[in-house]
C-alpha cells in the first residue's frame, strides 16, 4: 500500500461502494437520499434501509486524502468502489505516491 495517512481495514461483510468528503456529516447523507445528481442518490433510493449502512472518519487532511481512501479501498476489496466516477481528490505529495 502507499505511505498516505489513510487507513483502512478489510471487513468481510461489507462491500464499500462509495468514499466522499464532506463539511456536513448529518446533512450529507440526507442530501444522497433524496439528490437525483449522482449515481449513488439514485442506488440510495432503491436499496432497502436495513441493507444500507455508512462509516466515516474525522480526517482535518479530506481534500487530501480522498483519493488515498479510494486507492486503500480498491486495494483491500480489489476493486473500485462502484458508485466513485471520479479518483477523489488528492495533494500534490499523495498524487505522486499514488501514480508509481
Amino acid at each position: 500500500m502507499a505511505n498516505c495517512s489513510a487507513e483502512t481495514e478489510r471487513n468481510s461483510q461489507a462491500l464499500i461502494i462509495y468514499v466522499g468528503r464532506t463539511g456536513n456529516l448529518h446533512q450529507r447523507p440526507q442530501s444522497h437520499c433524496y439528490g437525483h445528481k449522482q449515481a449513488i442518490d439514485k442506488h440510495i433510493r432503491r436499496t432497502a434501509a436495513r441493507r444500507l449502512s455508512y462509516n466515516f472518519v474525522v480526517d482535518p487532511d479530506q481534500r487530501c486524502n480522498e483519493r488515498c481512501y479510494i486507492h486503500h479501498i480498491t486495494e483491500l476489496q480489489g476493486r473500485w468502489p462502484k458508485f466513485n466516477r471520479t479518483r477523489g481528490d488528492a495533494c500534490t505529495q499523495c498524487r505522486r505516491r499514488l501514480t508509481r
